[in-house]
């Protein structure tokens, strides 16, 4: 049913290459996996990919079944948005004020060659 040329099956596929493939071809790739560009563009499609599987779910999969047509209301995007910046802000809180990630330690006035590992 992947390949009837429906509607659904056309999402689907889109889901699967641009927000599956792609980044698992661009994870493989050492040039572009060692690269904050190419790190921090997978890690987008592949969150992108979990949003639009969500929208396909209910969008293209759960209201042509139900032969309907849905779309949220401004409320119910305002309380997803609402909930969504209450996740970033206490995962903020909780890294700011918790030891969740280790403080990095720098030597000063110490009189090490930075750039070569020996120390002078």
């Amino acid at each position: 049913m992947a390949f009837n040329g429906s509607f659904e099956s056309n999402m689907f596929l889109i889901e699967m290459i641009v927000f599956v493939v792609v980044p698992i071809i661009m994870y493989s790739i050492t040039s572009i996996r060692t690269k904050l560009w190419g790190v921090l563009t997978a890690s987008i499609l592949v969150v992108a990919g979990v949003i639009f599987n969500r929208m396909n779910v209910v969008f293209t999969g759960m209201s042509s079944a139900m032969g309907g047509h849905y779309f949220p209301s401004v409320w119910e995007w305002l309380i997803t948005i609402g909930m969504w910046s209450f996740l970033v802000l206490f995962y903020c809180f909780v890294v700011e004020n918790f030891p969740i990630m280790a403080k990095e330690e720098h030597a000063h006035g110490t009189g090490a060659s930075y750039g070569t590992g020996f120390q002078a």
